[in-house]
């Protein structure tokens, strides 16, 4: 016979791929997004010949590169619980941006009534 049971679901239960092994969908876009900067920062440094431009389009684009990959494939420690744990930066970051520049409205029924004004 059959029994039906609760059972815990597990915490990572995600349905994503792995391009290249390492990077979800999102991450690939993110990586993209940032890439391309890059790819315009060295045509601009390298035909000038000059070796500190080029040195500076380099540095800006492992700079780019280097921030972008950090903030997406870190994940936050077990003990920042609150915040959450295990979840990488960019997810965090968003959230915090969300909060930060959304509209905040609060709705009061019969508010002019009351004369709370």
């Amino acid at each position: 016979m059959n029994q039906l049971g609760h059972y815990r679901v597990p915490k990572k239960l995600q349905d994503e791929d792995h391009y290249f092994k390492f990077f979800t969908k999102i991450e690939l876009f993110f990586m993209i997004l940032v890439i391309l900067p890059s790819i315009v920062i060295l045509r601009a440094t390298l035909p000038s010949g000059n070796t500190v431009m080029i040195f500076i389009g380099f540095f800006l684009t492992f700079l780019l590169c280097g921030g972008m990959l950090v903030i997406l494939k870190l994940k936050l420690p077990d003990r920042f619980y609150l915040i959450g744990s295990n979840m990488p930066l960019y997810i965090i970051l968003a959230r915090y941006l969300r909060k930060k520049f959304t509209r905040h409205t609060l709705y009061i029924n019969h508010y002019e009534e009351r004369h709370l004004l």
